[in-house]
């Protein structure tokens, strides 16, 4: 009868040391030495929830961080889209319009090289003038600002 009993106990096998079976979940054990008092007792498990609490107060923070961060950057990405498909599309029918009065040139001047070259001289000019008056600006800023914009300076 005892080699039976021996056979069923996994602890009566030679050479298999098994551990003791665990308490409780987590890192802290739930049973205290049985020196400890009930006040011991109740101030571990009270440290054991505060700890607890205080990692979920962290954890939910995180959260918030986080769910904010992401409604903030689907916001910025919204309001990025919301200027960059008009601005493609104004400039997509400039474009066409720059063609549409180059080849009418064209037609009216009866070779359409004429057209374009007109449309191209008046953008070019346009550029200029635009890059002039930006660079007056930039200038009467940087003496504002005393700051030195040339490029020769550098060199």
């Amino acid at each position: 009868m005892s080699e039976s009993l021996a056979r069923t106990d996994p602890a009566a096998l030679p050479g298999r040391d098994l551990p003791a079976p665990a308490t409780g979940t987590g890192t802290t054990p739930l049973a205290l030495p049985h020196a400890a008092t009930r006040l011991d007792r109740i101030q571990a498990q009270t440290e054991t929830l505060v700890e607890s609490v205080k990692e979920w107060a962290e954890l939910r923070i995180k959260l918030t961080q986080t769910e904010l961060e992401q409604k903030a950057q689907l916001k910025i990405n919204q309001m990025v889209w919301a200027r960059a498909v008009p601005l493609l599309l104004i400039s997509l029918a400039a474009m066409f319009l720059l063609i549409t009065i180059a080849l009418g040139l064209g037609w009216l001047l009866g070779h359409t090289f004429w057209g374009f070259l007109i449309v191209t001289v008046a953008l070019m000019s346009s550029a200029g003038g635009v890059a002039y008056f930006n660079r007056a600006t930039l200038r009467n800023l940087s003496e504002e600002a005393d700051v030195d914009l040339s490029i020769t300076s550098h060199v």
